[in-house]
């Protein structure tokens, strides 16, 4: 009964000394093993590494806003699919049914529970949500060649860019009348990867408007838009949001070649994560759950 007694103690202990913390991270793509595959690297710069290669191409990496699991397009046997992937990223799933045709560009909303994401019918291209188990899958809209979709914190309006005469424009979309389609950007430019903020008060939008690719932001309404990245002659692009709406991530060829970046909500303190020759976009933002020892 003592040794009981003295077991349960060291176990309960033991168990004290072990919680949760949260550890962030950027997804991101790469082409430095030959094919395009996706990498996480600390939001400092560290501990970058990449976390599987289960497929001939995997690229679009997005964090669910609860964190721990990436969704991502995965290329196999010539085909696109979106898959989800559960840290520590030894196993995946395939998320979208195969009926749907060839999909692409997932993004989460933000209360983690629908996927979203682009499918090429043959014909045109549409947009679905659907669950993150794969049930439910549901046609938002379709039409023309419409791309990069992203949903409203309150999961009522849509925003997608799409080509309208030989330009690429970011349109908003009302969910709930299923009627309204304004033009957000209307200027002669592609406009594309329109980006909603976590609480919804602005756009973050890539533009081809000063001569190069530089990260633009503009409110709902389409107004008040603004280069943020002010980066002349080397092209910007892939904004994506931290979940607290004070920092984004991007890519930038201002070295020569992609590189993955952050900066703050005001466009400042712009810093490089990685460095090296090769092609780095499509960051994601996120985090991870881990289970540390309080003791180490």
């Amino acid at each position: 009964m003592k040794l009981y007694f003295i077991f349960i103690t060291m176990l309960f202990l033991t168990c004290s000394f072990l919680s949760a913390s949260e550890v962030e991270y950027i997804a991101f793509v790469s082409d430095r093993s030959g094919s395009r595959q996706i990498y996480i690297i600390s939001p400092s710069g560290g501990n970058e590494k990449a976390i599987f290669n289960f497929f001939d191409v995997a690229i679009e990496p997005v964090w669910s806003p609860l964190g721990g699991v990436i969704a991502f397009t995965g290329i196999r046997e010539g085909r696109s699919d979106i898959y989800l992937s559960e840290y520590p990223f030894e196993k995946w799933k395939q998320l979208t049914p195969k009926n749907l045709g060839f999909a692409r560009s997932p993004q989460w909303s933000f209360d983690g529970t629908k996927i979203i994401f682009t499918v090429d019918t043959g014909k045109t291209n549409a947009i679905y949500a659907i669950n993150p188990d794969g049930t439910n899958p549901a046609k938002l809209i379709e039409a023309g060649t419409l791309e990069h979709p992203s949903l409203s914190p309150d999961n009522t309006l849509l925003l997608f860019d799409d080509i309208i005469d030989n330009q690429r424009e970011i349109y908003l979309y009302n969910l709930t009348s299923q009627t309204e389609l304004q033009n957000l950007s209307e200027i002669w430019a592609d406009d594309i990867q329109p980006r909603w903020s976590p609480k919804g008060d602005k756009i973050a939008f890539t533009t081809s408007r000063d001569g190069d690719y530089e990260i633009y932001f503009m409110n709902p309404l389409g107004k008040e838009q603004k280069n943020i990245t002010n980066d002349p002659y080397y092209n910007d692009k892939d904004p994506a949001w931290k979940a607290d709406g004070e920092w984004l991530t991007f890519c930038s060829d201002r070295d020569g070649d992609y590189e993955i970046f952050i900066m703050d909500k005001d466009g400042k303190h712009q810093k490089a994560l990685t460095f090296n020759v090769f092609q780095d976009t499509q960051p994601s933002w996120g985090k991870v759950t881990l289970q540390d020892e309080e003791s180490k």
